[in-house]
Order: structure tokens, then sequence, then C-alpha cells
């Protein structure tokens, strides 16, 4: 053996040491406890441990993960992990390394198809193809934001593909801003479509205040978009509970809603 290799091999011994640790006589009294089976509580006693550390976790879901040891904790499309003896919380994403696929956004996927299942069609706007619809879109707009526009711009486009496009209002301002002004003035015209589209189009549609109905409509379409994980608008939901934030053009978003389809 060479002296590099000889080196190199010396130095890949002591990663390895320093990985693997000491012998016994090296282990403190803490580090031993350490060392010890962990505890392995069942769900009800894991839950009375979360509910004195986490009381917002309350009404959160919680059943065992798909990785060993682990209990999944849901709540709405918030997914976090707890340990089995209740001693530690993990937030982020457990990836399957055999396909690499992340359980953990199948779980929000999940989550989403329940919120979307749930939305009241009275409060959305549908734009459907004349003919067939292959796929439905449901999008989180706001009629003062470009890229909602833009998107906008393309429902004929989109309607063509057989893709029929489903609005849920959500100002990002909030419902006392302008735009949460606009959407109510919107949403409970006489002519909800018509109204959108002068909005899209940058259309003045300043009106009285908006009433109790028109307010609590938008205010659900603000929830169901905090529910959903908006992080900005457009939030484009497709029928499997995957997401898209912003723009894609038709041609690229309707390969994507055909591939979530299959």
């Amino acid at each position: 053996m060479t002296a590099s290799r000889m080196r190199a091999a010396s130095a890949l011994l002591a990663c390895i040491a320093l990985l693997v640790g000491c012998d016994d006589s090296r282990v403190t009294e803490a580090g031993a406890d350490e060392l010890r089976a962990p505890v392995h509580l069942d769900t009800a006693a894991l839950r009375s441990v979360l509910a004195a550390a986490l009381p917002d976790a309350a009404s959160a879901s919680l059943r065992p993960a798909a990785a060993a040891s682990l209990h999944e904790l849901r709540n709405g499309t918030e997914v976090a992990y707890v340990t089995a003896d209740g001693a530690y919380l993990i937030r982020g994403d457990i990836i399957r390394l055999e396909d690499q696929v992340n359980l953990t956004e199948l779980v929000r996927q999940s989550a989403r198809r329940e919120l979307l299942a749930a939305v009241d069609p009275t409060d959305t706007l549908l734009f459907a193809p004349a003919g067939e619809t292959r796929h439905e879109l449901t999008v989180l707009t706001d009629l003062d934001c470009s890229f909602c526009r833009k998107l906008h711009a393309d429902i004929g486009k989109l309607n063509a593909r057989g893709i029929a496009v489903r609005y849920v209002p959500f100002p990002r301002a909030g419902i006392d801003s302008e735009s949460g002004r606009k959407a109510a003035a919107a949403w409970c015209a006489a002519d909800r479509a018509a109204a959108v589209n002068s909005g899209m189009e940058g259309a003045d549609l300043a009106s009285s205040p908006a009433s109790q109905a028109c307010e609590a409509m938008i205010q659900r379409g603000i929830d169901f978009g905090h529910a959903m994980g908006l992080q900005g608008t457009p939030l484009l939901v497709l029928p499997d509970g995957s997401t898209i934030t912003g723009y894609l053009k038709p041609a690229a978003l309707a390969r994507r809603l055909e591939a979530a389809s299959g």
C-alpha cells in the first residue's frame, strides 16, 4: 500500500471511530441512560403526553406513521411526527428511499382532497368547457394578483383542452382590504362571472359595504386557503390534492393534470 493510501485509510478509520464511539469504559453514566431501550407509549398514552406539552394539538389526528417508532400528528394539511416515547416532535418530510416517494406529501394531498370535497359550490365560480370536462382545477385567486390575471386570460385555452377552472376567492390582503372589497363585490354580483372578468381586467368594482353574507363567503375562501397551506396566489389545487403555486402555461398545466389523474 502506498503512503498516500495508508494516510487515506487512517483518516477513514478515524472518521469511523468518531461515528461509532469508544469502548464501554468511556461511556458516562448519562450516556448509558441515553442508550437504554426507548419507551414505546400506546396511542392513548401518547395523546395524554401531547395534550400536556402541546395544548393546541388537542384536535389533531394521531396515528402510527409509515416510519417505525414514529407517530404522525396531523392538523389539516400540517403534518409533524412524534417519537414513540413522546419526548420529541419532528418537523419534516419522510421520504421512502426505495422509490423516493414523499410519504408526508401524500398525507397532505389526502388532507387537501378532504378540504376540496367540503367546499360549498355556491362559494365558487366555475368556468366549464362547452364540451366534455376531462379535468377540474381549483384555483385560489385574487383579483389584484398579476399572475392570477395571467392565468385568467388563459381560461378559454384551458376550457378548449377540457379543463374546468373553479375559482375560490382569496384576497391576499384580507377581507377588510381593497382587494377584499373587490372580491366581495364580484362574488356577490348578480352576474358573478361577468364581475370577475371585469375585476381581472382592472375594472373598478367599488361598491357599497358588503353584506354580512358576502363577507362570510369571502372569509370562507380565505380560511380554505389557509387550511390548504397557501403561500401565494394563484394556488392551483389538482384533483389528487397536489398543488402548484403560480402560473403555468396551458400546455404544461394540462400535462400536470394528466399525470395527476394517472
